[in-house]
């Protein structure tokens, strides 16, 4: 597990290096302060504060809209999305840890399902903010 995560952290660390601004949802809160514990524990290099731009959506949906839940998926269908969050049962997530094939692809679909899901409720949102430059 070691080896596997390394690789994944070092990739997505380079991943992010690699743009001027990230979006994420509610990554403040969770994504970007995971993936640097990660980084950190692991003794790598994490893109330094004013380094990468970023833009978290769920701050404007908090601020410019009344739902009962400010989760992404309560957000996309209030707004009409086309595209939706995909469920995924613990199950799936505990195989997928192990390595089972057709549970990693699963959860590979969901997340790549997730990115398109933040990019329409991200457009959908934009006339509404100001976009501010805050760091990673």
């Amino acid at each position: 597990e070691g080896k596997f995560e390394r690789r994944l952290v070092e990739s997505l660390v380079a991943e992010i290096k690699s743009h001027d601004a990230i979006i994420t949802y509610f990554g403040t809160g969770f994504d970007n302060t995971f993936m640097r514990t990660r980084a950190l524990i692991l003794g790598m290099p994490f893109p330094v504060f004013g380094s990468v731009n970023h833009y978290d959506v769920y701050y404007t949906a908090k601020s410019k809209l009344k739902l009962h839940s400010k989760r992404l998926d309560s957000v996309a269908r209030a707004l009409g999305c086309k595209n939706q969050k995909t469920p995924v049962d613990i199950s799936v997530w505990q195989k997928a840890r192990w390595g089972d094939k057709a549970s990693l692809d699963y959860v590979l679909q969901h997340n790549e399902n997730d990115v398109l899901v933040l990019e329409e409720v991200y457009h959908k949102l934009r006339p509404f903010v100001k976009v501010q430059r805050k760091s990673i």
